[in-house]
């Protein structure tokens, strides 16, 4: 006689998604703490920059960097918490990721372009701290 593990809470397996889910989860601890650390240092780097409006885009552009940093590790570590919770496993979720990836594309499509364009006004040097536009 074959008997199936027991279930709890009707969820087969949640020990090792629980398992997956922290490991997850201190990956992703340990990433925000590297982004932490690595940032002051970065910006007293770019501090040795003699020019300010060079330094002010250095400053800048490192805040950026973390910033997007930390929320690209956040959005796919909850999307492989969802994963992970889901089963992902066949061709429907397969399918399902791809609307949501189709989604979000969409949705973002206006903040790429902000974000794009600010690149381009960042290091062009374009505008200037102190500039007046009328």
């Amino acid at each position: 006689m074959n008997l199936a593990p027991p279930a709890t809470f009707g969820l087969t397996g949640w020990a090792e998604k629980a398992a997956l889910v922290g490991i997850l989860l201190a990956a992703t601890g340990a990433i925000f703490a590297l982004i932490r650390v690595l940032t002051p240092h970065l910006v007293r780097r770019a501090s040795q920059i003699t020019d300010p409006q060079k330094w002010q885009q250095r400053r800048t552009a490192v805040t950026l960097l973390a910033t997007m940093l930390r929320y690209t590790a956040l959005v796919a570590a909850v999307g492989v918490i969802v994963a992970i919770l889901a089963g992902a496993g066949g061709v429907g979720a397969l399918g399902g990721s791809a609307v949501i990836a189709v989604t979000i594309g969409f949705a973002s499509q206006r903040l790429l372009t902000d974000v794009i364009a600010g690149f381009f006004v960042l290091f062009e040097g374009q505008y200037a701290v102190g500039d007046t536009i009328a």
